[in-house]
């Protein structure tokens, strides 16, 4: 308060949403108590409430984000895949790779963040370039990092493969970015 800022923006999480079949936007129910992450959503939950209690809605920007990948040292289901199938030529997925998440990749966030900083938008919005199964996923690496014999392996334990959407239509639409092809995200992975 005392250096009279412009802006916030706080990097929120598409894990304040249930992990279960659905679309998410901005308006939909957060309900993250039964997430395997959710001592991580709760934070984030708290960061929103305490800024909006605090300071006016109209310098407050909240970005809930998709899964992020892209960084060489992450932890997501997309890096690890990555990994094993370059170490190990192998994939392992847990489930049958129906479940379906929402991933952005760390340039394109970092890009949109950037414009987020001059423009004049305050208020909730996802962020998320595309929603892809994980099946899908370990195809295309498959076919880009693969070896001869590449093993796909898959672990069916209580996994649930639900379908997640994160929809982020409002933010491309206020925006006016044109959201990324499908193929040029798939080229950083």
């Amino acid at each position: 308060k005392k250096i009279k800022f412009k802006k916030i923006i706080n990097l929120s999480s598409s894990s304040l949403y249930p992990n279960i079949n659905g679309k998410f936007n901005e308006k939909s129910k957060i309900s993250f108590s039964k997430n395997n992450d959710h001592d991580y959503a709760a934070a984030k939950y708290y960061t929103e409430k305490i800024l909006n209690t605090n300071f006016s809605k109209k310098k407050i920007l909240h970005l809930r984000i998709g899964q992020i990948f892209g960084n060489l040292k992450d932890s997501t289901i997309i890096s690890e895949m990555k990994r094993n199938l370059i170490k190990k030529n192998s994939i392992e997925i847990l489930g049958n790779g129906k479940r379906e998440i929402s991933i952005i990749h760390i340039k394109k966030l970092v890009e949109y963040i950037n414009f987020c900083m001059t423009k004049n938008l305050y208020g909730i919005y996802n962020i998320s370039d595309y929603t892809i199964s994980i099946i899908k996923i370990s195809e295309i690496l498959k076919k880009k990092y693969g070896r001869k014999k590449t093993n796909v392996k898959f672990k069916f334990k209580k996994i649930s493969n639900f379908k997640f959407d994160l929809v982020a239509s409002k933010f491309f639409k206020k925006s006016k970015i044109k959201k990324p092809e499908l193929k040029d995200l798939l080229n950083e992975i």
